[in-house]
């Protein structure tokens, strides 16, 4: 009995969740499963948080175990695709490319908290916007929600 609910939990995970029309209203968590959120970054999810101050502009608060021992929070956005030209600007600290990613990307570390960040743009679809502790968490974290949201 233990396999069979193990084995739907895997497979729930891996199914691709359809996005509404306007990807804000989305349950981040359920589009980018924990699950592969964890995995990106080595260790094991704790928790994941659905976030919707005001209402809207969806994102998701992963927690996750690192195998270093220390907790990872991982944030996920989903904004209009749209807002990839209206966000790029408004970031004050320096930005360079991330090449792979997506149609458009670019990353950046916030002075203030030490915090890296990489904006995605998938064309046609959302902006997707990832921040946590390390360089390359984020990096693995943004290719996995760009997959997810392609499926």
């Amino acid at each position: 009995m233990l396999m069979l609910v193990a084995s739907v939990a895997v497979a729930a995970s891996a199914m691709a969740v359809d996005l509404p029309k306007d990807v804000t209203t989305a349950d981040v968590c359920a589009v980018v499963p924990g699950a592969e959120v964890a995995k990106a970054l080595g260790g094991t999810l704790t928790e994941a948080l659905l976030v919707r101050p005001g209402g809207d502009h969806a994102r998701c608060r992963y927690t996750v175990k690192t195998e270093a021992g220390g907790p990872a929070v991982v944030i996920v956005w989903l904004h209009a695709a749209d807002d990839y030209d209206i966000l790029h600007p408004l970031v004050e600290s320096p930005t360079s490319p991330a090449a792979g990613l997506g149609d458009a990307a670019f990353v950046t570390v916030d002075p203030d908290t030490a915090r890296h960040r990489a904006f995605v743009l998938v064309r046609g679809v959302a902006t997707v916007e990832v921040t946590g502790p390390s360089a390359a968490g984020v990096r693995a974290v943004a290719a996995e929600a760009v997959r997810a949201v392609r499926r």
